[in-house]
């Protein structure tokens, strides 16, 4: 999606979204620009033959408060017609006449005059006609239809990706949501053909009904299914662009509503389409859009009131492309005046808000400091000018900063009168609170502020975005609030939890961490309340990236609890955003998942699959960005070239142009490149190591002094010579030997340190336990918190050498050692692995669940004496001790591609871990990794009936592997292919009932999930049910709830999908056939399963044309499946198998349709496609299958799901 762009947006304006979608084609035929802008000149009816059942006053009597807003913006529009020009509006003049008397036209007349609603409404009529022009001829939108020389059009700061404004096709037809009293489809000159559809109440259709015909739909726009069938029934053209207008509609839609309708709306319309829509009006102007200006004014009774970003975050997750104009751009444009532009009738308010400059606002302050006028609210409102003036940068040189703290200070002089403070309200408090923070003053008017707002008496009385700005302002300034301060604001907030913006959730979870100081206990009390607002956030659906990187930071520096599927839905939620998003949002948050041990593999994979967004991101970066993303890459052990690459050689680039490098930033980074085994990455290495040299000066911290030396051992361990080194090994050609040593000598301490604080932990001394009692001889005892010989490279939990002087390195790794929700190791494990491998230390990993899962002393002690025995003899034990082991048992894989797969790929010997999580990608390997062991391996493998001569080369081939290897390999029989795990998507269907039981009956899978919202019904004594697992799900949050399942299979099959009448919609069919297919593709690509195979239907095409009406059905049936298939073709697996049966014989479950046409078009038993979907799994497995995509029709799965004779 493309990125929105936001010009500055002040508090008290107003603001107009214009939302666009970019098509490849356009519009060849188009009139004149004077044709154009020449508006319609129709005759209106007369008004008296209009309301011949009783005139304006029986019309207004009738009518609700909502129906009479509607008229008084007709009145208003048409005022603004006669005095601008901008447009004409014939028809308007006669809806007012015949519905509103003349006596209240008068006092809404006014009303207006006092307040800017009338040049609002004017502007933004003009505006909007002059979009719906281009949209509709093809063309870019001018300024104001008028003969006078119209102003330039401001432009947003960047245009969507993609077409400009000015390429965009013309649309065909419009939907008018909400209309009420518009009059466009009338006035305005629409091309030959054009549609125009009106959406809104019977009641107010029939107010212009009166007074001319046109197309109209009465619907409700809370409801886009029903909506979306009417239109349909009214003849919109869904393949066709669309135009839609919702002209001071959406803030009469809850949150919720709203977001479903634009959501629904981007998801129906062709593309080309187009939205023009205004902002609900913000919670500071809640008074006034209730009518509190005055008694003639309208009363808007709005659902919605939100800032002009929470509206543009809700629209873009939508899937709308957005750009948005302010109301003093359109001023601008149009020529209205600033002051008519901003809000208010009070004269000073006024001018402090329309103040154009920090001298301005200064001097307006000074002047009247000590008159009448000058109250706390004007003192406030200038503080909050120049805190927001502050926020965008504005407040930049020495002298602008000297001036905020000479205003704040006059500001001071005057508020902290008691009488004054004390009447002072929460907003005021909290918006000088804020404005102190940010601008960076530390006087007593922040602390007096904030003390008399956490009073009781004021907190009582606050609203969430108070004590939002207030926590936001007392963090960002560095207060040091008394023991209780930060819980009772924490409680506060979290009683005003339901009304809270996203962006008022994540600045109070920031600013709880930045005041952390708090003591440990109250901390400890505020968790709950912590972790209850996080979840709030995570259910929110529109977020910035701010307050997804701000909430993900304050979890994890508070060490909050935050499950996996909250961490995936606030990933995601910048995942939708990524076009808008900074490279600082993108940065802390990977490094706050780092930190919380979670790999976001939705936002990796997005920045690895938009090379343009990523190169955006990186060209913006600074030197801590780029540093903090491979920080945090490399803490997770996520080893994408796709990512890690760009990144490297950006921060190359900019060490070789100058830029200032601080020398954390460069050990992080040389660190990453380390831990993720990045050889191919040696010259940026060498930029960034020299430059770390260079800047050596007076040392560096301990800390990055440790991460070199680790970079120093894991470059010699591969014998890594950096370029321009003169052949020195290791960093020797970057560092000078002082260096070198300075940095060993502080990894010698680090390491002794640990050596003596660190306690042991539980699984450590249960371990260390069991391994002393295994019937070993040992040359060296085992030990526990040993350096690792010969140079103590790192600490091993247990060391030991056998009497053979073999060395054994025994690690009992807690949950900090690995990460969420795939449960592979995290970077500096597998770093630790390497090190010990290069030292030759036979290496036992004892992850502590599966330690946990073993019962009593004896089963542990058989379990570790398997992996120990596998360890020594260089491969990895068969299942547990008590099973009879498989030929070769198959560890548990880590879909991300890390250290291991890397090492393998440059020629170095991977490590002999003994592990179901060890290595980073594949299966983990059964014999040594010379290259004709490798090559011995594959032979095997693959080979059936072996001819005489392959015999006995393979028979030398495994001679030299012994005799260079040194190690003792069991070959007494060819290792036949490995069982694999599969898991199964809609196992309670037909297909995948006999999916399931063919897996279960089968010896060549070793292990069967199914996913679902109920579990797979089996008889009693089902074969291989002991190999099953069934995990139930809400098949609506299917990656967050069972992501983590995905994790080690070897294929997915995919049989979901129901019937229209079993859904009882067409949304919910739409939901099971396409929406959760893609949520378990997505899940499986994300878990690196290899395999995909998905049931579709004969006849899938995503060209159809689709329609919700029951009696097209047929249609959209088959699209749904072809879009499926499309979904699962784009994620990119190995394979991705498509089967489309016919009519299907389902037996004792056959539907009626099927006992009707089966005997007549042919059919195919249900147990014969599921015998097909495994045949070709096991092709793959074998390595025999051609291409990553394969579709079989009716004819191959006949042959292939045809029991042999």
């Amino acid at each position: 999606m493309a990125p929105a762009s936001l010009l500055p947006v002040r508090e008290s304006e107003r603001v107009v979204l214009m939302l666009l979608r970019a098509s490849p084609s356009s519009l060849a035929a188009r009139p004149s620009p004077r044709q154009r802008r020449r508006c319609s000149r129709r005759a209106a009816p007369p008004a008296a033959a209009a309301m011949a059942d009783g005139g304006a006053d029986a019309v207004w009597a009738s009518l609700t408060e909502v129906e009479r807003t509607g008229l008084h913006v007709a009145l208003m529009r048409w005022d603004g017609a006669r005095a601008h020009g901008w447009y004409d509006d014939p028809l308007g003049g006669a809806v007012v006449a015949a519905c509103i008397p003349a006596a209240e036209q008068a006092a809404i007349r006014a009303w207006a005059a006092s307040s800017t609603m009338a040049h609002l409404v004017a502007v933004r009529t003009a505006e909007l006609d002059a979009q719906l022009a281009a949209a509709a001829w093809g063309e870019q939108a001018g300024g104001p239809q008028a003969a006078h020389p119209g102003p330039t059009q401001e432009q947003p700061q960047e245009q969507p990706q993609g077409q400009q404004q000015g390429q965009l096709p013309a649309v065909r037809q419009l939907v008018i949501l909400g209309a009420g009293s518009d009059t466009r489809a009338w006035r305005l000159r629409w091309p030959p053909g054009f549609a125009v559809f009106e959406v809104d109440s019977p009641a107010v259709l029939g107010l212009k009904r009166r007074c001319a015909r046109r197309a109209e739909v009465v619907a409700d726009a809370g409801e886009p299914e029903e909506l979306w069938a009417r239109l349909l029934a009214a003849g919109l053209d869904a393949g066709a662009p669309t135009a839609w207008l919702m002209e001071g509609f959406i803030g009469y839609l809850t949150r919720d509503a709203g977001s479903a309708l634009l959501a629904a709306l981007a998801r129906r319309s062709a593309p080309g389409s187009r939205l023009l829509a205004t902002a609900p009006p913000s919670a500071a102007h809640r008074a006034e859009a209730d009518g509190a200006a005055g008694s003639a004014g309208p009363r808007l009774r709005h659902s919605t009131f939100e800032e002009a970003e929470e509206t543009l975050a809700r629209v873009a997750a939508a899937g709308w492309d957005v750009r948005l104009l302010t109301s003093a751009a359109l001023g601008a444009k149009y020529g209205v005046s600033g002051a008519q532009a901003i809000l208010g009738r009070d004269a000073l308010m006024t001018a402090i808000k329309a103040a154009a400059s920090l001298a301005e606002l200064r001097q307006l302050v000074e002047q009247h400091l000590h008159s009448p006028e000058m109250k706390r609210q004007h003192l406030a409102a200038a503080a909050s000018q120049l805190g927001q003036w502050a926020r965008r940068g504005a407040v930049r040189t020495a002298g602008d900063q000297a001036a905020a703290q000479q205003l704040l200070r006059r500001v001071e002089e005057q508020l902290l009168q008691p009488r004054i403070l004390d009447a002072c309200r929460c907003r005021q408090l909290s918006n000088v609170v804020w404005a102190a923070g940010v601008c960076g003053y530390r006087g007593p008017l922040l602390t007096a502020c904030l003390a008399r707002l956490l009073a009781p008496e004021q907190l009582r009385g606050a609203n969430a975005q108070d004590l939002a700005n207030a926590a936001y302002g007392a963090a960002t300034a560095g207060v040091a609030l008394q023991s209780g301060d930060v819980r009772r604001l924490v409680a506060a907030f979290a009683a005003q939890l339901p009304a809270a913006s996203p962006q008022a959730v994540s600045n109070t979870l920031w600013a709880v961490a930045v005041l952390s100081e708090a003591p440990a206990e109250e901390l400890e009390q505020l968790r709950p309340q912590l972790e209850e607002l996080l979840a709030a956030l995570a259910r929110h659906a529109a977020l910035l990236p701010q307050d997804v990187s701000n909430a993900l930071l304050a979890a994890a520096k508070l060490g909050l609890a935050v499950p996996a599927a909250q961490l995936e839905q606030l990933a995601a939620a910048l995942v939708r955003q990524l076009g808008a998003a900074t490279p600082q949002a993108v940065a802390n948050t990977l490094w706050a998942c780092g930190q919380l041990r979670h790999l976001p593999s939705q936002l990796l994979a997005a920045l690895t699959r938009q090379p343009a967004q990523l190169g955006r991101l990186l060209a913006a970066s600074k030197p801590q960005d780029l540093a903090i993303m491979a920080l945090a890459c490399a803490k997770l052990g996520h080893a994408d070239e796709r990512l890690l690459g760009p990144l490297l050689r950006r921060a190359a680039a900019q060490v070789h142009t100058g830029a200032s490098w601080p020398e954390q930033e460069l050990a992080n980074t040389c660190w990453a490149v380390a831990v993720l085994d990045l050889r191919q990455c040696a010259s940026e290495l060498a930029v960034l190591a020299r430059a770390a040299s260079e800047q050596w000066g007076g040392g560096m911290a301990p800390e990055s002094l440790c991460q070199l030396h680790q970079v120093q051992l894991w470059a010699t361990d591969c014998g890594l010579q950096l370029p321009g080194g003169a052949g020195a090994p290791g960093l020797a050609g970057a560092l000078a030997p002082q260096q070198l040593e300075a940095c060993r000598t502080a990894w010698a301490a680090s390491l002794a340190a640990r050596q003596e604080q660190q306690p042991t932990s539980q699984l450590q001394r249960e371990v260390f336990a069991a391994l002393q009692r295994l019937p070993l001889e040992w040359a060296v005892p085992p030990a526990m918190e040993q350096l690792a010989a010969p140079d103590g490279a790192c600490l091993v939990d247990i060391a030991a050498t056998t009497a053979g002087g073999a060395r054994l390195a025994v690690e009992a790794d807690g949950p900090v050692h690995f990460r969420t929700p795939d449960a592979a190791q995290t970077g500096d494990t597998l770093f630790r692995n390497r090190a010990l491998a290069a030292r030759g230390y036979s290496l036992v990993v004892v992850p502590w669940f599966e330690w946990a899962e073993l019962r009593g002393a004896a089963e542990r002690q058989r379990w570790l004496e398997a992996r120990v025995d596998g360890a020594l003899r260089g491969r990895p034990p068969g299942g547990r001790p008590e099973e009879p082991p498989p030929a070769r048992k198959r560890a548990r894989r880590t879909p991300s591609g890390g250290g291991e797969r890397q090492a393998a790929a440059a020629g170095a010997a991977a490590p002999r871990v003994a592990s179901p999580v060890a290595g980073a990608g594949g299966r983990t390997r059964h014999l040594p990794s010379a290259p004709h062991a490798r090559q011995l391996r594959m032979c095997v493998r693959r080979m059936r009936a072996p001819p005489l001569p392959l015999l006995l080369s393979l028979l030398l081939l495994l001679r030299a592997a012994r005799a260079q290897e040194g190690a003792a390999c069991d070959w007494s029989a060819p290792a036949a292919p490995e069982a694999m795990a599969a898991l199964v998507l809609g196992g309670s269907g037909a297909v995948g009932h006999h999916i399931v039981q063919q897996l279960l009956a089968s010896d060549q899978w070793s292990k069967v999930i199914t996913v679902g919202r109920r579990e797979v019904p089996l008889p009693a004594g089902a074969p291989g049910a002991a190999k099953l697992t069934q995990v139930v799900v809400d098949m609506d949050r299917l990656e967050a709830e069972a992501g983590r399942h995905f994790a080690g299979v070897d294929a997915v099959f995919c049989a979901l999908g129901t019937t229209r009448g079993d859904a009882g919609s067409a949304e919910v069919f739409r939901r099971v056939d396409h929406d959760y297919v893609l949520a378990g593709a997505k899940a499986a690509k994300a878990a690196g399963v290899p395999y995909f195979g998905l049931v579709s239907a004969q006849g899938a095409n995503p060209s159809l044309p689709g329609s919700d009406l029951r009696l097209l059905h047929p249609l959209l049936y088959s699209r749904t499946k072809g879009l499926a298939e499309e979904g699962v073709k784009a994620q990119g697996f190995s394979r991705a198998a498509i089967f489309r049966p016919g009519m299907l014989d389902r037996g004792d479950r056959a539907r009626s349709i099927e006992k009707v046409f089966a005997p007549l078009l042919g059919s195919i038993p249900v147990a014969h496609v599921a015998r097909a979907m495994l045949s070709d799994a096991d092709v793959f497995r074998r390595g025999a299958a051609s291409g990553a995509t394969a579709v079989f029709e009716m004819r191959e799965l006949r042959r292939m799901g045809t029991p042999a004779a």
